[in-house]
């Protein structure tokens, strides 16, 4: 872990406190970019300080770890090998996301909100499928109007309504779905996401390769992929 190089990227409030539980868990390089402000909902699980909304994100969790995780790089990564990039939600088409991660074969995990609930996974690690580009092929099945809806959704507020209690919930499954990944264990979220309510209501959807998305999980001849669909979970799901 101490070796390990982590790329959080992307827009949200899970960011933060993801890049501080990882970072404060031992990954020996951890780069924050994140863009825009401190917001108030960037001080939910980080330690950043009203004092501090306003001020260039990246910039202050570079200082913030500077103090709170010493033994972490946080200068930006340049170059290849990237262990792991966490995906703070898709700010562009996802077949776009998925091919420039299966280019470079990057482990990458998605998490981000959406409606107001957190959403961790899938998590990918290319040539193994599904991509994001099959999630979002099942999507448009479901519903034909999908891409204005994401489209939507990639422009909400980035201070969209979440209980602290489930924000943290969330970023302490993420981290532990990362450190498994990086730990060279088999994650939970490996062709699925898991949906974290109040309460502590986890709930897991089961994402297959699609049989349209040229990724190189659907090169298994023979085998018949199963339907996506919910699986319902009233606590975390067991590691």
């Amino acid at each position: 872990r101490r070796t390990a190089r982590v790329l959080v990227t992307g827009a949200g409030r899970l960011g933060g406190p993801l890049a501080v539980a990882l970072a404060q868990a031992g990954v020996g390089h951890l780069d924050p970019d994140l863009p825009g402000p401190v917001r108030p909902g960037d001080l939910i699980g980080t330690g950043l300080t009203a004092a501090e909304i306003g001020r260039p994100l990246s910039a202050t969790l570079r200082g913030l770890l500077a103090r709170s995780a010493p033994g972490t790089e946080t200068r930006p990564l340049r170059r290849s090998p990237i262990d792991l990039v966490v995906q703070l939600g898709t700010d562009r088409p996802a077949a776009l996301l998925a091919a420039r991660y299966a280019q470079r074969r990057q482990p990458h995990l998605l998490v981000g909100l959406r409606g107001g609930v957190p959403v961790v996974g899938p998590l990918v690690r290319p040539p193994v499928g599904p991509c994001l580009n099959c999630v979002d092929l099942h999507r448009v099945d479901r519903d034909p109007d999908w891409p204005a809806l994401a489209a939507q959704l990639a422009a909400d507020d980035p201070d969209q309504a979440c209980a602290a209690s489930t924000v943290l919930a969330a970023v302490a499954y993420a981290a532990a779905e990362a450190l498994a990944h990086l730990d060279g264990g088999t994650p939970e979220t490996l062709g699925c996401a898991v949906e974290i309510g109040g309460a502590g209501r986890f709930r897991r959807r089961v994402w297959p390769p699609h049989p349209s998305c040229g990724c190189a999980g659907n090169r298994r001849s023979g085998s018949v992929p199963p339907q996506p669909g919910f699986v319902a979970a009233a606590g975390p799901p067991s590691r």
